[in-house]
């Protein structure tokens, strides 16, 4: 790829009515390794405009995230062109991208977690704030409360980012980037960590840009991508496949140009409904209370059933995993496995019987990122796996080979590292570790976060399997239909509370759920 010449410092913005070509991409290729991860041929590509919403769409490992990091200048493309505004555009680094305008909403957290969020919202400017070699942290705060305004006043400024909420994270993210008010902003996965209200004010936002802005969403949510976006780009396992306009596209139609097969959901709907006492129980929580966080919750999951758990960003349900699997301390309550008595729990004690946790933030909780699919696969069984100690390589290849091709994980081998997964398949490996690890009790936390439709049918079909086969699933989920979709009860929260519960023949819809959690 031809390197930049004279990337200019960004002071541009159109009027609302300037039509301006912002990227034109071409032919570009980009391989890590032996995986080819981006493969046009010569005369594939597209421009990109102000004034337009464009949605990278594909399945997990399309390409479409090292598109938006090339974009961005996270990474360098090996061959291709791609101009901004007229001049040829190769960044060196993320900090010349943002210099020329662009700006990338990162999938994953992409604060610096010791630092405050003003901090993080003016990384680089500290200069600004800065009199006589002292930082005037009021001006930076007040700074700071003024970028959040529009976006999430709710957040601290003074507050450290690493205790932020994960989609609290992504919000001031988002406002530091608008902040600069970029020629292009490219949102990559930023709403699969948001509940439907931050959603919705995301989108919101997109539409407010949009009129002299040039706006890429990356995203699985097809329902998005047809609200917001104005053209799609299609692209499977590399490969450049269609440009097109949303507004003449149908749904169907974007879901084979995507996986190029017809998707069958496997939703839960189509299961036969198991009646109340009908199961052995697995899991009974009484009274649970987590300081700070849930109230006298109550639960009672059994053998072939899958429990869905709601509520807005907050409300508790994640810290209801956390404290069942042992992570966070439970002031009060009483949880019964299998009918005995759980006490002092901690997630080494929790896989020994049987109950196993994936976590919303998979690349910080589910996975260590610098190793290998196998080793990661591995991880809870490391001891079974072991002679006198020592590790069989040949049974951890064995096992995680098999894991592999059961989750259809999308990698060359087994020895890839973690990082160069796309977050799907990052997601797959999350819970190739649960399945080695044979438990019957599985607390999901969004596991669909951020895949696409293929691989969450994929996982709908194994959330199925399992139940089938008697064990129980706990589900959180920040998506209202998959939460009425894959589960036979949903226990809704709202402040830490139990606020209604539905069964799957009260036949509830979303109108109903959001009632109870607002």
């Amino acid at each position: 790829m031809p390197a930049a010449q004279n990337i200019q410092p960004h002071a541009w913005r159109g009027a609302v009515s300037d039509i301006m070509e912002v990227f034109r991409i071409s032919a570009i290729r980009k391989s890590f390794g032996a995986v080819r991860a981006l493969q046009w041929d010569e005369g594939e590509g597209c421009i990109i405009e102000s004034g337009q919403v464009w949605a990278f769409a594909g399945e997990n490992g399309a390409g479409k995230s090292t598109l938006a990091a090339i974009l961005s200048g996270v990474i360098a493309a090996d061959a291709g062109t791609i101009t901004l505004c007229g001049q040829a555009y190769a960044p060196s680094s993320v900090l010349e991208a943002r210099a020329a305008g662009v700006q990338l909403v990162f999938q994953e957290p992409a604060l610096v977690p010791s630092l405050t969020v003003a901090e993080n919202l003016l990384l680089g400017r500290e200069a600004e704030f800065t009199r006589f070699g002292l930082h005037r942290n009021g001006l930076m705060n007040r700074e700071a409360r003024r970028m959040l305004a529009d976006i999430c006043p709710h957040v601290d400024p003074k507050a450290a980012a690493r205790d932020l909420a994960l989609e609290d994270q992504k919000l001031v993210e988002t406002a530091r980037a608008v902040s600069t008010k970029p020629r292009c902003i490219i949102f990559d996965e930023t709403t699969a960590a948001m509940s439907s209200r931050n959603t919705r004010l995301l989108l919101d936002l997109i539409r407010r840009l949009k009129p002299d802005t040039a706006v890429i969403v990356v995203t699985h949510r097809t329902e998005e991508i047809f609200e917001v976006t104005d053209k799609l780009l299609v692209l499977k396992d590399g490969r450049f496949v269609a440009v097109r306009d949303t507004q003449k596209t149908v749904p169907d139609e974007l879901s084979n140009l995507m996986v190029g097969r017809e998707v069958n959901l496997n939703l839960r709907g189509g299961m036969p409904a198991a009646a109340d006492g009908r199961h052995e129980m697995l899991l009974d929580v009484c009274g649970l209370t987590v300081d700070g966080g849930v109230s006298d919750f109550s639960l009672r999951l059994d053998r072939g059933r899958i429990i869905g758990i709601g509520g807005l960003a907050g409300a508790g349900q994640e810290r209801i995993l956390r404290a069942l699997y042992g992570i966070d301390r439970a002031s009060a309550g009483t949880v019964l496995v299998k009918g005995a008595a759980y006490q002092g729990r901690s997630p080494r004690r929790s896989i020994r019987r049987g109950m196993l946790y994936s976590p919303k933030n998979r690349d910080r909780e589910g996975l260590i990122m610098q190793q290998k699919v196998r080793e990661n696969a591995v991880l809870s069984i490391l001891s079974r796996l072991s002679k006198l100690g020592i590790a069989s390589r040949r049974a951890e290849t064995g096992v995680s080979k098999a894991l592999k091709q059961r989750l259809n994980i999308k990698c060359r081998t087994v020895e890839e590292s973690c990082r160069n997964l796309s977050g799907g398949n990052r997601q797959k490996v999350v819970l190739a570790k649960l399945l080695a690890t044979a438990g019957d009790i599985f607390l999901l936390d969004n596991p669909t976060r951020g895949i696409d439709i293929g691989a969450r049918a994929e996982i709908y079909r194994l959330m199925n399997d399992l139940t089938a086969k008697g064990s129980g699933i706990v589900l959180v989920s920040d998506e209202l239909q998959e939460l009425l979709q894959m589960s036979d009860d949903i226990v809704l929260i709202r402040d830490g509370k139990v606020s209604r519960t539905f069964k799957r023949q009260d036949n509830p819809q979303e109108s109903d759920l959001i009632r109870y959690m607002i």
